[in-house]
């Protein structure tokens, strides 16, 4: 009886080694995991900033466009009264090269 108890001892012994080594393994995966974790949330959030810079950045540029657009209409408008009082000018110039 007491060599059976002796090698049921010796296995358990052997088994709990096993399961702690196994427990560290498992310990040492999961801070690996929670590293990597941590990793790729910090590069979500960077990522989620840029986008978010991105986004302010099409929008700026949408509101300079929209700007650009009005001051071409704007200056499309004096653009044609000159071009308007340019031509009378040069009528009259004819005209009174004419009258000379």
């Amino acid at each position: 009886v007491g060599e059976a108890a002796r090698q049921k001892l010796t296995h358990l012994q052997q088994e709990n080694e096993d399961l702690t080594t196994r427990l560290q393994s498992l310990s040492s995966d999961q801070a690996k995991l929670r590293a990597m974790a941590e990793q790729q949330q910090m590069q979500l959030s960077h990522a989620g900033r840029k986008m978010n810079e991105g986004r302010q950045a099409i929008a700026r540029i949408g509101e300079e466009l929209t700007q650009c657009k009005a001051e071409l209409e704007k200056t499309k408008g004096e653009r044609d009264a000159l071009m308007r009082e340019k031509c009378e000018l040069l009528e009259q110039v004819i005209n009174l090269q004419r009258l000379s």
